[in-house]
C-alpha cells in the first residue's frame, strides 16, 4: 500500500481492476503501461506513465490518459493520422526522445 493524498492506495490505480497489456520504456527513469479494466462499472483503457521510487517500486504518475473503451477506435484513428503525418517528415525531424529516427513498427 502507498500513502497518497491522505488515503491508502494499492500500487497502481485504486479501485480499478486493471490488466496491463503492454509496457515500454519512455526514458531511463519512466515506463508507459497500456492497461484495460473496469472502473465504476465502465470498461476503460488506461495509458499511464510510471516512475520508479528510491526503493525500486513502480508507481503511477499523473501523466496519462484514461478513457472509455468505446472511444479507443477514435483514439486509434487519431494516432494513425499522426503516424501518417510523421512518415512525411524529413528523416532528421523524426527523432524520438532517445535521439533515434527509426519509424515505429
Amino acid at each position: 500500500m502507498v500513502e497518497k493524498n491522505g488515503r491508502d492506495e494499492k500500487e497502481g490505480t485504486e479501485g480499478v481492476d486493471m490488466k496491463t497489456l503492454y509496457t515500454f520504456a519512455k526514458n531511463s527513469q519512466e515506463e508507459v503501461r497500456v492497461s484495460v479494466g473496469r472502473f465504476k462499472g465502465r470498461d476503460i483503457l488506461n495509458i499511464r506513465v510510471y516512475y520508479e521510487t528510491d526503493d525500486g517500486r513502480k508507481c503511477p504518475s499523473k501523466k496519462g490518459l484514461a478513457m472509455s473503451l468505446s472511444l479507443v477506435s477514435k483514439l486509434k484513428a487519431g494516432i494513425d493520422m499522426a503516424l501518417a503525418e510523421w512518415e512525411k517528415l524529413p528523416g532528421e525531424s523524426r527523432g524520438d526522445n532517445d535521439g533515434q529516427s527509426k519509424r515505429p513498427n
